[in-house]
């Protein structure tokens, strides 16, 4: 909030409200930000539950005005302003991964990329050599799921 509060010095208000996490790891906040108690920052969070959205953060700024809306008014605008706002911004999937790290014979290269892919894990680096050492993004739920796959073809391999 520091560099909106800088960049947009000669604003009256900024209020926001931000939700990380999901389900029980879930953290919330909002600031009305000196507007009347309830006005702002709890309307804009209102607008980010409407829209089932989490890891977003939302901050209306505002310059003038107000007092004539009244608080009801002001609930609205705010509400009204992060509706708004995350219906042009769209919205992007978080995809936790972690990073795996493989050593493979060469022969079976082919058949672990396209388990990879199956998985829908990145492939960040590949090293050719004697064997493929390679550095892969899974995502967590499938981690457990691609390794089993992973261990699987190589005891086949080995025999």
């Amino acid at each position: 909030m520091k560099g909106m509060k800088k960049e947009y010095f000669d604003a009256s208000h900024i209020c926001f409200a931000w939700v990380l996490g999901t389900g029980k790891e879930e953290k919330i906040r909002s600031s009305d930000a000196g507007e009347p108690k309830g006005t702002a920052g709890k309307p804009i969070l209102e607008a980010i539950r409407s829209a089932g959205l989490s890891n977003v953060l939302v901050a209306v700024v505002r310059y003038f005005g107000g007092t004539k809306l009244g608080t009801g008014g002001l609930s609205r605008a705010y509400r009204q302003a992060a509706t708004d706002v995350l219906q042009k911004c769209g919205k992007k999937e978080l995809v936790l991964s972690e990073k795996v790290f493989l050593t493979v014979p060469l022969p079976l290269a082919d058949r672990i990329l396209r388990l990879a892919k199956r998985f829908g894990a990145t492939v960040k680096d590949k090293k050719f050599g004697k064997d493929l050492r390679m550095t892969l993004l899974v995502p967590v739920e499938q981690k457990g799921k691609f390794m089993k796959e992973v261990e699987s073809l190589l005891r086949r391999i080995a025999g």
